[in-house]
């Protein structure tokens, strides 16, 4: 597989990028900060769901089956050769696993190092991970073997699916009744009491820097609504620490909360986020920095601004027929 991690050195020319998953939030705001950052690249995307809204963003649309279909791979060969493609962006959970699994060759990835993308995948690997590293982690376990001592704990799918299929269980009841209904694979971690606050903190590493920031979020509808930009010691000790511990070229974003000051990692998305316009706001623009990576360019400088604030807001494209 051609990845970015092979030869930092290696430069190459990029005309055209295609991001997949281009209809939704993810896809969209690298697509926004990459247009800011590379004017003269051409942006495309494909999607399972169609060119809308897509094409609001994305100069051209292409339309590829699902990750888990066998004719996924052929359909993304035939769009890298036609459309002129010089770099792929997978920017959702299925693909990226789908693509660290498969052999890519001629197809060139911006794509986190396999072991990374694995672990970081399975929710009870990143927490086995993290305890290596001799990191605090919640207690996390399969759902299978909970007990009752356990309680209270959120149930969530060890493995993808964002902020969907969780749930808060509290008492013995439910946590049969969970136990019995869930056949999928499933893990239940210690609930974290959320009052100290929770953080989404994206690091890059390249070229033997490390860069990291600190957001404090609060959740609407599932996804980051507002951030602030915040200096927290302890927390900075963990990103440094998971940093360490990475390939020489990371973009991962680590989401913890504060339990009596100490932070918590709970989750490790190996990708970039859907906060990723949110940071490139406010100067940390890893998607650019990843990019950047492929002509061995170090990230700049990057002082956190602290105390900004940013909030994700909402619109609507109308579209002419």
């Amino acid at each position: 597989m051609d990845r970015v991690d092979e030869d930092p050195a290696k430069t190459m020319t990029i005309n055209t990028i295609l991001l997949t998953g281009a209809n939704g939030d993810i896809s969209t705001a690298i697509g926004r900060a990459l247009g800011e950052g590379l004017p003269g690249v051409r942006l495309v995307g494909c999607d399972t769901e169609g060119e809308w809204p897509g094409l609001g963003i994305f100069e051209e649309m292409f339309v590829v089956p699902h990750a888990d279909d066998t004719a996924y791979m052929d359909a993304l060969r035939t769009i890298s050769s036609n459309a002129n493609i010089d770099l792929i962006i997978p920017c959702t959970e299925p693909e990226i696993k789908r693509l660290t699994n498969e052999d890519c060759s001629g197809l060139r990835l911006l794509i986190n190092d396999t072991k990374i993308v694995h672990c970081c995948l399975d929710k009870l690997e990143t927490a086995r991970w993290l305890e290596g590293l001799g990191l605090p982690v919640p207690a996390t376990q399969t759902l299978a073997t909970a007990t009752d001592n356990d309680l209270p704990v959120m149930v969530k799918p060890r493995t993808g699916s964002g902020s969907r299929d969780l749930e808060v269980v509290v008492t013995p009841e439910r946590l049969a009744v969970v136990r019995a209904e869930r056949s999928d694979s499933a893990i239940a971690q210690q609930l974290l009491d959320p009052h100290e606050g929770e953080f989404t903190c994206p690091i890059f590493k390249a070229c033997g820097e490390v860069r990291t920031l600190i957001m404090r979020r609060w959740l609407s509808g599932g996804l980051t609504g507002r951030v602030i930009v915040e200096d927290i010691p302890a927390i900075n000790d963990v990103l440094q620490t998971v940093a360490s511990a990475l390939p020489d070229i990371a973009a991962i974003n680590v989401q913890l909360r504060l339990v009596d000051g100490v932070p918590m990692v709970f989750e490790i998305n190996p990708r970039l986020s859907s906060t990723v316009m949110m940071r490139h706001l406010v100067g940390f623009s890893d998607a650019l920095w990843w990019v950047g990576a492929l002509a061995g360019e170090a990230p700049p400088k990057f002082s956190p601004p602290l105390g900004t604030k940013v909030f994700r807001t909402y619109g609507e494209l109308k579209v002419t027929t």
